[in-house]
């Protein structure tokens, strides 16, 4: 019977020593990807969380500053097509602007046609906010850019090159007075919630799927370069190219386990890829030179026999 072991027996037994080596080279793909998922998983969710913390401090502060310029509230009409009519509650007509991050500016027309002068020298990106329309103008290095303007009343995203100024089309066509239709009042926080967890849902989703696929991409860009190197049966005694990945493989999980630090503490100079890789290449060295050099005993065995 081929011996196999669980997870957290895979997982703390590659950690202690390499004894357990001589099982987990046996193990068949599906247990072994299985494993290396159960791994990414946990990994994935801690380092994921982290930067949802710190990514959250963000959003308040970005909140905050929202809050102080346009309130706590906004108007929001009843939905047409595809965009509401949306405006502060308090002074939804006055024309106002924040600063963002990176030399950007967020611009609310309110019902003023009259361009600010500094919208010509924004650097950053540009949001222009119209209760009809949103206009977003993010520069290129190359001095242009790109641009959304997303419409209420015709149910359309126009995406196109264009730069600052393409977006001065939508403060002339910004509305007199607020419309003849009904307003609800929305809290600005629901908002910035829905933001937050969007963010924190897709840090711990691509954070699980990177640390797997890195790991598949380190360790088979080795076991190929060994096999380009050393022909079809490299130089190995012992182990079959297929275990030598196995192996490399559950080698990773240490690795994967002290790298999730790094993230998680928010060192500087090193991040996860690297302390990963290096911790990977060290100890799978170490684990196919003892599976090299002390076999088990079936395998000395049969050594003899050939």
């Amino acid at each position: 019977m081929t011996p196999r072991a669980g997870f957290f027996k895979a997982f703390f037994g590659s950690c202690c020593g390499r004894n357990i080596f001589y099982t987990l080279r046996h193990h068949s793909w599906k247990r072994t990807l299985f494993h290396l998922f159960m791994l990414s998983m946990i990994t994935g969710f801690i380092i994921g969380n982290a930067r949802s913390r710190h990514f959250s401090t963000l959003v308040d502060a970005a909140e905050a500053a929202f809050t102080s310029v346009f309130g706590e509230k906004v108007w929001v009409s009843a939905p047409q097509n595809s965009w509401n009519w949306v405006a502060p509650v308090k002074d939804p007509l006055k024309p106002r602007e924040m600063t963002l991050p990176g030399g950007g500016r967020l611009y609310y027309t309110g019902s003023s046609k009259t361009l600010p002068a500094s919208l010509k020298s924004v650097t950053g990106v540009t949001v222009v906010w119209s209760p009809e329309e949103l206009g977003i103008a993010v520069p290129r290095a190359d001095g242009s850019g790109d641009c959304v303007i997303v419409n209420r009343a015709s149910a359309r995203i126009d995406r196109f090159s264009g730069t600052n100024a393409s977006l001065e089309k939508i403060f002339q066509k910004a509305p007199e007075k607020l419309p003849a239709v009904k307003l609800s009042e929305e809290n600005v926080d629901i908002f910035f919630g829905v933001i937050h967890f969007l963010f924190s849902v897709t840090a711990v989703c691509g954070t699980v799927l990177w640390n797997f696929f890195i790991t598949l991409l380190y360790t088979g860009i080795f076991v190929g370069m060994y096999r380009l190197l050393n022909g079809p049966s490299g130089r190995l005694r012992f182990l079959t190219l297929k275990e030598m990945w196995k192996c490399g493989i559950y080698a990773a999980f240490p690795a994967m386990a002290v790298a999730t630090f790094f993230p998680v503490l928010e060192l500087p100079f090193i991040s996860y890829e690297t302390v990963f890789m290096i911790g990977l290449l060290i100890y799978w060295l170490s684990v196919t030179a003892k599976l090299e050099s002390t076999p088990a005993p079936d395998e000395v065995n049969n050594a003899d026999k050939q």
